[in-house]
């Protein structure tokens, strides 16, 4: 009987070669329990055949999904249904392991606390590394200024993440922010202080601020209550007021 991998890591792709690629040669030759699930578009035969190349060379569990182009959370999903893992975690083209050493410490955490979800360090070329604290994730889903989660550094149960709900596709820029949310207003994460994954410079969204601050407006509406909503409310209101204000300079 065949053993389901710990962890399936999601990969969205479409016509982007190059950067994919990046993601497949940092991932050659991971551990058995990791499972790397691929989304990409049914007419990207480059990235198809980049896949098929990838699958013959690394020895590494892997599968290939078609999506239809409706955007990137759509694609997420389809991922998340393919695959077989107790664990989930999503990185974009471009993003690379980090360390397989630290890969594997953090697999180890895993199999022996069973944590509904948690968050591990990332490497990032464009902005400080991430605090590591239930109070940085709490402010992060409030809005706090300064506060960071990179989605690439989440792994959930792949169960719960079912459970509370896919990816909302309502929200074009900040469905990871919905379902960070979602699952702290659950439970707690523990955290692994190890570097797992090196993170991309963001393009999408830090392209779409507006859009952006919009969607975690309707987020914190929606999904937070009591003290946390007040307090996203206000650092939202301050957070306008501020790029109000450099406008007017």
């Amino acid at each position: 009987m065949t053993t389901a991998p710990l962890l399936s890591i999601v990969t969205v792709s479409a016509f982007d070669q190059y950067r994919l690629a990046k993601t497949f040669q940092s991932l050659s030759s991971i551990s058995p329990s990791v499972e790397h699930t691929l989304v990409i578009p049914m007419d990207d035969l480059n990235g198809i055949d980049l896949w098929r190349t990838y699958k013959e060379s690394s020895g590494n569990l892997t599968r290939l999904v078609n999506d239809d182009g409706c955007g990137v959370y759509s694609a997420m999903n389809l991922g998340a249904r393919a695959s077989t893992g107790k664990y989930i975690s999503f990185w974009n083209a471009g993003d690379m392991l980090y360390s397989k050493d630290n890969l594997q410490a953090m697999l180890k955490k895993l199999m022996e606390l069973e944590p509904n979800w948690l968050v591990h360090q990332g490497d990032f070329n464009w902005r400080s590394k991430q605090e590591l604290s239930v109070e940085n994730v709490e402010r992060f889903i409030t809005n706090s200024p300064n506060a960071f989660i990179s989605h690439q550094t989440v792994v959930v149960k792949l169960e719960k993440f079912r459970e509370l709900g896919e990816f909302k596709l309502r929200y074009r820029v900040a469905a990871d922010t919905e379902q960070i949310t979602k699952l702290f207003n659950f439970c707690e994460p523990i955290f692994e202080p190890l570097t797992v994954v090196h993170v991309e410079t963001p393009a999408f969204a830090s392209s779409n601020h507006r859009l952006a601050r919009l969607e975690t407006t309707q987020i914190a509406l929606t999904r937070l209550s009591g003290t946390r909503r007040i307090r996203a409310i206000k650092n939202i209101f301050l957070k306008e007021l501020l790029n109000a204000s450099k406008k007017l300079k």
